[in-house]
């Protein structure tokens, strides 16, 4: 599992940079794994590099922070229970390092 966290978080890193940032857009995510919600959520935490030194980094990866926005749709009325995408967004709302914007 965080062999899977760090490898997506090292695509991350290479496919962003300030001048190119990434985007990443997922829709229906109230159907969302709890594997994948975790994948997503070790992505936009930024978690999902901790541990590696910059010297493990392959050349091609950007030894800076990545630059990535994450748009994840969902219906709120089918986001309940436990272990669910609301969960998740409640991680995200306490993390400093998201900024979380919802529209309607």
């Amino acid at each position: 599992k965080f062999r899977l966290h760090r490898l997506f978080g090292l695509l991350v890193k290479a496919l962003s940079e300030p001048k190119r940032p990434l985007l990443i857009c997922m829709d229906d995510l109230q159907w969302a794994d709890m594997a994948t919600l975790e994948l997503i959520n070790s992505l936009v935490e930024g978690n999902s590099l901790e541990g590696i030194v910059s010297d493990e980094l392959p050349a091609t990866v950007n030894h800076e922070g990545s630059c990535m926005l994450f748009v994840g749709c969902f219906r709120n009325n089918e986001v309940v229970g436990p272990g669910s995408l609301a969960t998740y967004i409640q991680k995200m709302k306490d993390c400093k390092t998201i900024t979380l914007k919802e529209i309607q």
